[in-house]
């Protein structure tokens, strides 16, 4: 007997025209839970039951479109808005929001766990980049006070949607336990923007829905699941017998693979095994090991990889993974490796297989390195279950747990580095090693090398931080590689230290500011170490990153050299210097390492462009199959396709993007239970088809823009600071729609291409026409004058941001040095939005004058930024909003323009593409949907759907549409229509050629 489904259902409407015909919008029915019979709706139709807070304010009107309330925003920096802002103190990063609450409460039902279920139904109608809202829950206590807020989304509004389109978003929360009623309201940050509320309900939390679990012993508990269509998973059943096991591996070759860059214009890798080209679509399985894996699933639907996880040490985050392989010093028993690579054999039997290695340690190590345990700055060792830290001090591991080794000991680096030349070795003389290609090698916290700071048991004191001897060891030892002599030491730290009286700074040192003073107005700056001086804190900082590549790099060469160079090596590891612990900063170290062949995530700063493979992670949810099972929420969340409309819409356009940009990805079925469902595997099955259409594709030449990131900025920055620095790299990419970042530099309707800064240099590279320095904190001179020879030419524009150099060797000087701009840190910027000005200026085309050219968070009030004193021929584009301080210039030579911005990540994807125009390129898109060029394959992202034109440059010749969109070709204008979606937008695909 199956269960009833559990869905509702809306009319997604829209008319759009394709060819002179007129179409409606499909109906999609949207998968959710069911309602309560509890459930209560807000009044969203009479605007006069809803007001601005805490002041009133013209910046919001409120007015009502058809039967609905709709919120006019009209924007931070609006004339409306800053006549209110003198109610707030000066550092107040609320001056910049507002708020627009109801006035009906409703009482609190509390459900399963204490907890409630908040809904909201939301068309976005018109917005500018960097316009935000968020709905927010008001609690009420008996007394009619106000308890507590609490926001419903961890990314605010709007996300990227078709016009008239209804945004489900919402939250289960436990409220405060005197609160008796709800208020709902919005919350309005950024630039202006009209938003109809078209329902908000409240109701108790449901149970969680449940089916049947996976019937392989060893499987994890039930997955949630919103529409039970009566189909249940089938087993993940053996289609090989042992004996066929054998009999097939007698036969097969020995597979041999191999990544070669085939191509730089644009860059682009391959993946081969024997010789013959795969798709890099990758089967990701579950960390739980075989216990709920589907290797026969992702077999059948096409793809020729399949990882398996395999932990070295014990039993504990994963129990149904094959571990203890590693039993102690030079002893190992390699079978649970063999065991699972056979059971990946007899269910995927098409497949080649990787190791998704966990590189822990056996418990004796800890007691055998006491000294390179991870240690917390009270003495106390590091215990760890479940990729987390539980634990300081109080013994030994006991039953589900681990020791923490620490990333920065040399000791663990060596041995296993040890004990990964071992595996390679048995690889490669036992049958099963003949179908293996590599390996992920991954560990650490939450499998994925993070720093040791995203636990709950972290102090400040020991964030980001290591106090074991052998840590500190290793911290003077790279003191000794790099300074020398204990002079040059004491020069750059500034106080009397050796090499062996050199500590880990203490967190005051590394969350330090530096005092400045400018115009009279003193301050403090997120930098904590200028031109190499004060240098404590920033070599730490730096001293993390290089030790933990370093570790990285050794474990790779260990597995390579042990299997006589043939198995591939990579990892999980994420690129943009953004705040730990989800960044590392020493990629360059990476992608000059001739042991290290692909990096999962990696795929933003020139590693294709290194000769890696780049994986993109795709670990989608789908609400058929199954969602995590403690967070019922997931499915209010954006980026959860509530329809398989919008999941198809989604897996599609999450394909495309890195078999155009020259990598691949892998589908992390993390919990086994993500695709299952046939109707998911088809849509695996027919995405993973369009490799085939990928090939050399036409020349782009100099006509693209680079992007070019410090990637040792952040370490120059307290960890404060780091959120701070973010927007100068992270937010300038996120904050126009989602979190994919190619995604979102692809909407400024140009070929986008991220680098290092250090690769500007690279001979190889083609220089771009426009070139983007984010944030070139530690440019040095000779850098920059290299720069200069280099992109001060032939019409090109080159764009630096904020401080270049300040960090670098010299003096305060360094960025007028580099910039030819008149440039200083300037207290008085602190918590001013940078706006436009009304120039009549082509680099300010299409932007309203008074808007902001950032998206603003929280973080960009924390520090304030740079200023600049125009020169004769500087010409300002904005300045900082009620002030007349220049934020923004150029500097209009005769073969090529400068333009300079003080404020981390003010860029929009209207000002790229006029900087493209400034350079003599016409942008391809003239709209903010997001365009994928590269591999033969060129791609248009809807984000408001309907008809679309793309001017294809002359070289190119359109062979077919991949996707089935009728399409046109006239006056050199490619033009076909777009579909609407919810958040992943219809996205057409072409195959083009060289003319």
């Amino acid at each position: 007997m199956t269960t009833p489904r559990l869905h509702v259902a809306f009319l997604l409407s829209g008319i759009f025209l394709i060819h002179g015909c007129v179409f409606a919008g499909v109906s999609e029915e949207v998968i959710g839970p069911e309602p309560s019979p509890l459930r209560e709706s807000f009044n969203c139709t009479d605007a006069k039951l809803w007001q601005v807070f805490p002041y009133e304010s013209n910046s919001v009107k409120l007015g009502v479109d058809g039967n609905n309330v709709e919120f006019a925003w009209l924007g931070s920096t609006s004339p409306e808005n800053l006549a209110g802002i003198s109610k707030y103190n000066e550092f107040d990063e609320s001056r910049w929001s507002r708020y627009a609450k109801s006035s009906q409460m409703l009482e609190i039902k509390r459900g399963f766990n204490k907890q409630i279920r908040m809904k909201w139904e939301i068309t976005i109608k018109e917005r500018e980049f960097g316009a935000m809202v968020t709905p927010i829950a008001i609690q009420i206590g008996k007394s009619g006070n106000e308890l507590g807020r609490v926001e419903l989304q961890r990314i605010s509004l709007p996300q990227q949607m078709g016009p008239g389109h209804i945004h489900t978003v919402g939250l289960n929360f436990e409220p405060s336990a005197d609160a008796v009623g709800i208020i709902p309201a919005l919350k309005f940050t950024g630039n202006a923007m009209r938003c109809v509320v078209k329902s908000v309900v409240i109701e108790p939390a449901a149970i969680r829905p449940k089916w049947d679990s996976l019937i392989r012993t060893g499987a994890r508990i039930p997955e949630v699941r919103y529409e039970d269509d009566g189909i249940r998973p089938k087993p993940d059943a053996a289609k090989l017998t042992p004996k066929e096991i054998d009999d097939y591996l007698a036969k097969c070759p020995k597979a041999k693979p191999e990544i070669r860059k085939v191509d730089s214009d644009t860059p682009r890798v391959e993946l081969y095994v024997n010789g013959e080209r795969i798709a890099p679509a990758i089967h990701l399985s579950a960390f739980a090991g075989t216990g709920s894996s589907r290797f026969g699933d992702f077999d059948d639907a096409g793809l020729r990889i399949a990882a398996v996880s395999v932990k070295a040490g014990p039993k504990t985050d994963t129990p149904a993974a094959s571990s203890n392989v590693w039993l102690g010093k030079g002893k190992y028993d390699f079978e649970p490796a063999r065991e699972a690579i056979r059971h990946v054999i007899a269910r995927a039997p098409h497949s080649y297989v990787m190791l998704h290695l966990i590189v822990d340690v056996y418990n004796d190590w800890g007691v055998e390195h006491p000294n390179d345990v991870y240690t917390n700055a009270k003495g106390e060792k590091a215990v760890a279950s479940w990729g987390r830290t539980t634990r300081y001090g109080g013994g030994a591991p006991g039953p589900n747990e681990r020791w923490v080794p620490s990333d920065n000991s040399r000791q663990f680096r060596e041995d296993g580095a040890e004990f990964l030349k071992a595996l390679g070795q048995w690889l490669e003389t036992v049958p099963e090693g003949k179908v293996v290609i590599g390996a992920y090698i991954n560990g650490g916290v939450d499998g994925q090398w993070l720093f040791s700071a995203d636990n709950s048991l972290v102090t400040p004191e020991d964030q980001f931080a290591c106090f074991s001897k052998g840590a500190r060891d290793n911290f003077q030892q790279y003191l000794k590689d790099k300074y020398k002599t204990n002079e040059a030491l004491a020069r750059a730290w500034g106080f009397t230290v050796t090499f062996d009286t050199a500590e880990i700074p203490a967190y005051s040192v590394r969350s330090k500011s530096m005092p400045i003073e400018y115009m009279g107005v003193k301050g403090e700056s997120p930098i904590m170490s200028y031109n190499c001086r004060d240098a404590q804190g920033a070599d730490y900082n730096v001293f993390l990153s290089v030790s933990n590549t370093q570790r990285q790099i050794a474990f790779c060469k260990g597995l390579k050299d042990g299997s006589n160079g043939r198995l591939l090596c990579g990892q999980w590891w994420p690129t943009l210097p953004a705040p730990y612990p989800l960044s590392h900063t020493d990629l360059k170290s990476i992608l000059e390492s001739p042991y290290i062949d692909f990096i999962s995530r990696g795929g933003l700063l020139g590693a294709v462009f290194h000769g890696k493979l780049t994986v993109d992670e795709l670990d989608l949810r789908n609400l058929k199959s199954g969602i995590e099972p403690w967070n019922v929420t997931e499915f209010d969340l954006p980026w959860i396709a509530k329809s398989q409309a919008e999941y198809k819409r989604h897996i599609t356009s999450h394909v495309v993007r890195p078999f155009a940009g020259g990598g691949g990805y892998h589908l992390f079925d993390m919990w086994g239970g993500w695709f299952w469902h046939p109707e998911t595997m088809q849509m695996v099955n027919d995405t993973v088809k369009l490799y085939d259409s990928v090939k050399k594709g036409p020349f782009i030449g100099e006509n693209y823009v680079g992007v070019f990131v410090d990637e040792n900025a952040a370490n120059y920055v307290q960890h404060l600071g780091r959120y701070y620095m973010t927007n100068a790299v992270q937010s300038a990419t996120e904050s126009m729609g989602t979190w994919t970042f190619n995604m979102i530099w692809g909407r400024t309707g140009l070929p986008v291409r991220f680098y290092l800064m250090d690769d500007a240099l690279n001979p190889d590279i083609i220089v771009p026409k426009v070139a983007i320095f984010l944030n070139p904190l530690t440019m040095d001179l000779e850098q920059a004058q290299a720069i200069h020879k280099r992109f001060y030419n032939n019409g090109r524009v080159v764009t630096y941001m904020q401080t270049p150099g300040l960090a670098a060797p010299g003096d305060a000087n360094n960025p007028m040095k580099i910039t030819g701009f008149d440039i200083h840190e300037d207290p008085r910027t602190k918590n001013k939005p940078l706006i436009a000005l009304g120039a009549d200026d082509a680099l300010l085309k299409g932007i309203r004058p008074g808007s902001m050219l950032e998206s603003w968070t929280l973080e960009m009030s924390y520090y304030p930024n740079a200023s600049a004193v125009p020169g004769k021929n500087d010409k300002i584009l904005a300045k900082y909003v009620e002030t007349d301080i220049p934020g923004m210039l150029v500097r209009r030579e005769k073969d090529h323009t400068v333009v300079w911005a003080g404020f981390p990540g003010a860029v929009t994807a209207q000002f790229v593409r006029n900087l493209a125009i400034e350079a003599g390129m016409k942008p391809w898109l003239e709209t903010d949907d997001e365009l994928i060029i590269g591999g033969g394959i060129l791609a248009v992202g809807g984000l408001n759907g309907g008809p679309q034109a793309v001017n294809l440059p002359a070289n190119f010749k359109v062979e077919k549409c991949l996707s089935g969109h009728k399409y046109d070709i006239k006056d050199g204008k490619l033009m076909f229509e777009l579909g609407y979606g919810d958040v992943y937008g219809d996205t057409a695909i072409f195959a083009v050629s060289q003319k």
